[in-house]
């Protein structure tokens, strides 16, 4: 048998291969605090992690930004705005436009930090989230930051002259 087939057989055994001296097998977990705290409705044997916490019930509701801009719909928002603020983010916005359309309460949105920061979303005294109807175009920061593909679509699509929120 060749060196390379004992190579080859040896790799495809169950046997792992032995770990570097002071490394720790990937099966190895870290201990877990527990808290002293139940979730309701749980069995006394089923203890929650610290870390887990329930998101809070906030509303939406819209702020009426005019006809300069998309709606939260638009393709231009999941096409140029995906890439700015990712793909969290933009569903946190559809959720938060859908919650305010239908006048109903949702969790507390996980990307909500990235929306306030880029201008799509604001908090109010009273822990609302208001987001806007209309969606503005990428500024000339947004812009630069867009693949060179998707700048080119950008420019091309603001050239023509489209009429925004088609």
């Amino acid at each position: 048998m060749s060196t390379d087939a004992f190579w080859y057989f040896s790799c495809m055994t169950s046997t792992p291969a032995p770990l570097a001296p002071g490394s720790v097998p990937h099966t190895v977990r870290p201990p877990l605090r527990w808290n002293s705290t139940w979730l309701p409705g749980a069995t006394s044997g089923d203890p929650i992690r610290i870390t887990a916490k329930r998101r809070p019930l906030i509303t939406a509701r819209y702020a009426d930004t005019g006809d300069h801009g998309y709606r939260p719909t638009d393709p231009y928002v999941r096409t140029f705005w995906l890439p700015i603020v990712g793909p969290g983010a933009v569903a946190d916005l559809l959720r938060l436009a859908a919650a305010a359309q239908r006048g109903r309460p949702l969790k507390l949105p996980m990307h909500l930090p990235t929306l306030v920061r880029e201008g799509l979303a604001t908090h109010t005294a009273d822990g609302a989230v208001i987001v806007c109807t209309r969606i503005p175009p990428l500024n000339a920061e947004q812009i630069r930051r867009l693949r060179p593909s998707l700048r080119r679509d950008h420019q091309r699509l603001m050239g023509m002259g489209a009429a925004a929120g088609s």
